[in-house]
């Protein structure tokens, strides 16, 4: 007997999130009322019998909001994570499931994104992610999903729904006792799907372009790709002319190189910020994203600087384009990293004969294990961590501490 797929009715609604774009060094892309709009219409032509919400983390210009009850169909939240971001704007509504989006959805066919609905429905489930796609980008949430994650009060390091529930069983939380039906990086799409990954992160919680939504929906995403590749080829040659015109202007040409990678690296930016006023621009050059408060400093500073749009992100064609264009025009003596996805950066570096300095501001040590293979220093920002490392790191590599990871006075050479 073949058993009926349930409808998803009026018990589910689709959100869409919306995120800030000036936290200091958040990379993702601005977003404007008309681009808004675009999604929103995209998104019902998905799911047209859902009700749709928006869900943004301050006021929205007018017009923003294309659905019948205007202002009704927004909810705004002083929160950051999506689970106390999702549990304001349900609380007063009657939806007993979330189909929760970024605007980046659109990249993948509508079978791919109606048929995960119809499986959380079939299934019942309580939480749905799809392998391929970040859950910031999609999950599917029940309303008990949603109060479990904020009944324990928050879980650190965990943005979504999923992400948190993943971290409360791995802390040993038993999350059957909760009843909850739970289907995470699961492979249920009604055709293939791309991974997300192949796309640098400002894709995934920035604002598509525009061009992306007049292309058929299941040719997106390699639209995307070609797109991304394509613009990001004619910036980084931008960017490297920019700075060839600085050294030849100023006749200076840095033996540092200081690369800060900008996702979230508000540490990192604010200690270099700090040491602005005792470093000379004729011996440093920095590259670092373009929507930071360094980057400003930087420029006011009179520093060379190669900006990168996508914050030194592994899997960003532009930005690598950009770091190489700088290795080459330098020929640095030194390069030091400051940020734990640094590996392809300190391999080429090393390659071309600079000593590479990796900075260490997290406590999650062994993500750094890539870049100790090329580093010749590694400073730490506390005791603890340089214990950490020099547990990690070969022999002959110096690891210095800097407590809080700022020191004015120049570190003594060693002996040998």
């Amino acid at each position: 007997m073949t058993v009926p797929v349930p409808t998803p009715k009026a018990d589910t609604a689709v959100v869409l999130m919306l995120d800030p774009t000036d936290r200091q060094g958040y990379a993702g892309a601005g977003w404007h009322a008309d681009d808004v709009v675009r999604v929103q219409a995209a998104l019902r032509s998905i799911w047209p019998d859902l009700p749709h919400r928006l869900n943004t983390w301050r006021p929205m210009p007018a017009g923003t909001v294309d659905a019948p009850d205007g202002d009704r169909g927004r909810d705004e939240s002083p929160y950051f994570t999506d689970a106390r971001r999702l549990a304001d704007a349900v609380a007063a509504q009657p939806y007993r499931r979330l189909v929760v989006v970024r605007p980046a959805v659109v990249l993948w066919p509508d079978a791919v994104l109606r048929h995960a609905l119809e499986e959380a429905c079939r299934r019942d489930l309580d939480v749905l992610t799809l392998r391929g796609i970040q859950p910031d980008i999609l999950h599917i949430v029940s309303r008990r999903a949603m109060a479990l994650v904020v009944a324990t009060g928050g879980v650190p390091h965990a943005l979504t729904v999923p992400q948190a529930l993943q971290r409360l069983a791995a802390a040993g939380v038993a999350l059957n006792s909760a009843a909850l039906q739970i289907g995470l990086d699961e492979d249920v799409a009604a055709g293939p799907v791309e991974d997300v990954r192949r796309l640098p992160s400002r894709w995934w919680r920035g604002m598509p372009d525009p061009g992306v939504l007049a292309v058929p929906p299941q040719e997106r995403f390699a639209w995307a790709i070609d797109a991304d590749r394509r613009s990001g080829d004619e910036e980084a040659a931008r960017t490297l002319a920019t700075a060839a015109r600085h050294i030849e202007r100023t006749g200076s040409r840095p033996a540092t190189l200081v690369c800060l990678p900008s996702m979230y690296q508000t540490g990192a930016h604010a200690a270099w910020a700090e040491l602005l006023e005792d470093l000379s621009p004729d011996d440093v050059a920095f590259v670092v994203g373009g929507a930071t408060l360094l980057h400003d400093r930087l420029i006011a500073g009179g520093f060379l600087l190669f900006g990168v749009r996508d914050g030194l992100a592994p899997n960003s064609a532009s930005d690598m384009a950009v770091v190489e264009g700088a290795l080459q025009l330098l020929a640095p003596t030194v390069v030091h990293l400051d940020g734990a996805e640094c590996a392809n950066i300190a391999a080429r570096s090393a390659a071309r004969g600079a000593g590479v300095v990796q900075h260490v501001r997290l406590n999650v040590v062994d993500r750094f294990r890539p870049t100790f293979v090329h580093a010749d220093a590694v400073i730490g920002s506390s005791a603890w961590l340089c214990e950490q490392i020099a547990t990690r790191v070969a022999p002959s590599t110096r690891v210095v501490h800097l407590p809080d990871g700022v020191r004015r006075t120049p570190v003594e050479p060693r002996g040998d």
